[in-house]
């Protein structure tokens, strides 16, 4: 049979298949990676900034190079190679309908490394994506994909997801790739939080806690805690899987009220189109971060219901008398965590011994050099609006880029010394007011257009971009840009303290030493694996020092010889690699690279290579 008649004639089979069973999911599934060992260190559905976590991270042991395999006969219908995000990846899609997704690679097998120098030789980028349809790469259960690395991530391990048709990713350990679990879940810490600003718990108009965030189990059975008007509460859930102990989402939180049960959060699945949702789950202002025990309205994710509860039947708070808080964890396994917590509502009687104060700073209170660490309360703000603070409502009502009601609060600051010190090191030149941006909660649906205060009537300095100091150092966030008052504004993304900077320094390639004051490579030293070809020559790296707006991939260009080469920007670790072309011979070669940071400084610099035979 020909090679197309042959292509052809899996395509049908693989459709046909694809119609039969297309809700169903693989009876037999091969592990995704080659290792005797399996440990995770990231879960399904934990938290990360506005979005949740689509898979698992499977831990390779801090190396890279180890190979990854096709779980299920089917073909691969994308490949992708970025600087950033997933990095090298592939996706494999089955007969039921299913894709499964390996990030984070360092090598594709021959045939996807084949399609994607083709792309690259016409687009002279090392960004590319290709989708291919199903049947075209027919793959096998077992068969190597790749090998993994840490491309577009700061450390080497496999992100691995699953699926649905509709491209929903699901709870892989649910789904066929459960790892040993004899660990039950670990309830650390509590927060009892008013919601209002006459609720009280332990007899106080402020926030209590009980345990250690970091600290073992709670015990099973709290003291009483008294409360008065609606309280609201959070938790710090951690999940271990194995002797590691890298913390992870438990796989069910419930939370019964007297028996029933007015709160689920179970981690199935999601659309990816609902991960700002993660922001209304968790809350940033305690360290670390805790989730909150109720459901709020614009939380629309598989698994979770009921409401808030908190609030009872006419916002007033949970009716008086004595209660039952049930807070309890499951995971996959099937391992429990559970914690009573009786409350009386009656807001009388202090706080019981083992409940502790932990009120939320209030920027009045405090000197300008702190705001980089203060929080408000998550429902209301007291003193704020006196404090020289400007108030602005964003509604969903009026097509705000928010899932809920909110106001943020923002104020021209003078920047604190730490700021200015780390401006100085980083070659960041800050020549505009300051800003800081504070919200009792923090429900965004994508960024907000804000004004930096201020700013009014100033152009706007050519070069100049908008940073965010974190308390330890800067990180550009974007443009800045004209606001329709005449102010500069830009686009906000988390509350904080902002500032106009101009990178002064443009990024400095760093050059290796070696023969004639360039780099000597030998051949290549990865092990040979059945249809993934080592590199003939060492893949060598080449540092770049870039402390302001970060090297922007799409400037890099490369030239081997005076012949166009495509290298890989390794922005995690503020490098370019460069993997040379089999067909170069021993000997003396030259390589130039050009790159420019996201302000537009450039930066070139020629290397002499030497490879050894």
């Amino acid at each position: 049979m020909s090679l197309p008649s042959a292509r052809i004639l899996h395509l049908v089979m693989f459709l046909a298949s694809l119609g039969a069973s297309v809700q169903g999911a693989e009876t037999e599934l091969a592990w995704p990676l080659d290792l005797p060992t399996r440990f995770l260190t990231s879960g399904f559905m934990e938290y990360r900034p506005g979005r949740y976590h689509a898979g698992l991270d499977l831990k390779t042991r801090g190396e890279t190079g180890f190979v990854v395999r096709a779980v299920a006969n089917g073909s691969i219908v994308r490949v992708r190679a970025t600087a950033r995000a997933y990095g090298r990846a592939v996706y494999l899609q089955t007969p039921s309908g299913r894709t499964y997704v390996y990030a984070h690679l360092s090598r594709f097998n021959d045939t996807l490394r084949a399609r994607i120098d083709q792309a690259r030789s016409r687009s002279g980028r090392y960004r590319t994506e290709l989708y291919f349809q199903p049947g075209e790469i027919p793959v096998e259960r077992g068969e190597a994909l790749a090998l993994t690395g840490q491309s577009g991530t700061a450390g080497p391990h496999l992100h691995f997801e699953v699926r649905d048709p509709d491209q929903h990713p699901l709870n892989p350990q649910i789904e066929g790739f459960a790892l040993p679990d004899t660990f039950a879940p670990v309830i650390s810490s509590l927060h009892a939080v008013p919601m209002s600003p006459t609720a009280t718990v332990g007899g106080i108009r402020g926030i209590m806690t009980t345990g250690e965030p970091g600290g073992g189990s709670l015990p099973d059975t709290l003291p009483p805690l008294a409360v008065s008007g609606p309280v609201a509460f959070t938790a710090r859930v951690v999940e271990y899987v194995d002797i590691r102990g890298y913390r992870l989402e438990p796989e069910t939180l419930t939370v019964a009220l007297d028996g029933q049960e007015v709160y689920r959060a179970a981690n199935s699945s999601f659309a990816f189109d609902q991960g700002n949702r993660s922001r209304l789950e968790w809350f940033d202002g305690f360290a670390p971060r805790e989730r909150w025990l109720h459901r709020r309205p614009a939380v629309d994710v598989p698994g979770r219901s009921g409401a808030v509860w908190p609030l009872g039947p006419d916002g007033a708070g949970l009716s008086p008398g004595r209660h039952e808080l049930v807070v309890r964890a499951v995971d996959h396994a099937g391992n429990v965590a559970r914690v009573v917590v009786p409350l009386l509502v009656t807001g009388s009687s202090p706080a019981p011994q083992g409940w502790r104060p932990d009120s939320l700073q209030v920027p009045p209170a405090m000197p300008e050099g702190d705001l980089a660490g203060c929080r408000l309360n998550p429902f209301f703000a007291t003193g704020i609006e006196t404090a020289g603070w400007t108030p602005t409502t964003l509604d969903p009502l009026r097509n705000d880029p928010v899932l809920e009601a909110i106001v943020l609060w923002s104020k021209a600051v003078e920047l604190p010394a730490a700021a200015r010190t780390q401006a100085e090191f980083q070659n960041l030149d800050p020549i505009g007011p300051a800003g800081f941006y504070l919200a009792t909660d923090w429900p965004l649906e994508s960024a907000v257009p804000v004004e930096i205060p201020g700013s009014v009537g100033a152009e706007i300095p050519d070069m100049a971009q908008v940073f965010r100091w974190n308390g330890r150092r800067w990180s550009a966030v974007g443009d800045l840009l004209a606001a329709e008052s005449g102010q500069w504004g830009f686009q906000l993304t988390s509350p904080g303290l902002y500032s106009v900077c101009r990178d002064t320094v443009p990024p400095r390639p760093v050059l290796p030493n070696g023969p004639d004051g360039g780099i000597a490579i030998g051949p290549g030293t990865l092990a040979a694996v059945p249809g993934i070809t080592p590199p003939r020559w060492e893949i060598f790296p080449v540092e770049i020092v870039e402390q302001g707006t970060g090297i922007d991939p799409a400037s890099i260009r490369a030239t081997l010889d005076g012949k166009p080469l495509v290298v890989e920007p390794d922005l995690p670790r503020s490098r370019i690699l460069a993997e040379l072309p089999a067909s170069t011979q021993p000997g003396p070669h030259v390589l130039t690279l050009e790159l420019a940071d996201w302000g537009g400084l450039a930066a070139a610099c020629r290397i002499p290579v030497h490879c050894r035979p």
